[in-house]
């Protein structure tokens, strides 16, 4: 059986402070140990996923969005936060347990580090969840 000890690294800050970049400088770091997987999750990921489809990917980690699209984002995120404020942490969970049960799927044995980091915590629940 496999043995995956998980840690969980959320990063806050002002917009444009170098979040996302400070994300991927730890991955890159963590990744070059093969025990140690590291994978980014952004709570804004299913936001954007339902709102540009395929185009997502492609503007992940990269500024490219207007004003106003941010705006659009914001707004959804909002009434699905007026909902239920835990929503989009439970979706970056749900998330986060099924690359973690795909792991354990075909890594019969051994141990190994999984390190997600989610760089847009903005919200005291966020942090507790």
């Amino acid at each position: 059986m496999v043995e995956i000890d998980l840690i969980l690294l959320g990063i806050s800050g002002k917009r444009m402070s170098g979040k996302d970049t400070l994300a991927r400088l730890l991955q890159q770091y963590w990744i070059r140990d093969p025990q140690i997987i590291a994978k980014i999750y952004h709570l804004s990921a299913p936001i954007k996923g339902i709102c540009l489809g395929d185009k997502f990917d492609s503007l992940a980690f990269k500024p490219q969005l207007n004003d106003e699209t941010r705006k659009k984002l914001i707004n959804i995120g909002t009434m699905g936060r007026s909902i239920n404020e835990n929503l989009w942490i439970e979706a970056t969970k749900a998330s986060l347990l099924y690359d973690l049960q795909e792991i354990a799927n075909h890594m019969p044995f051994g141990k190994l580090m999984f390190v997600a980091i989610i760089p847009d915590i903005r919200f005291i629940n966020e942090i507790l969840a």
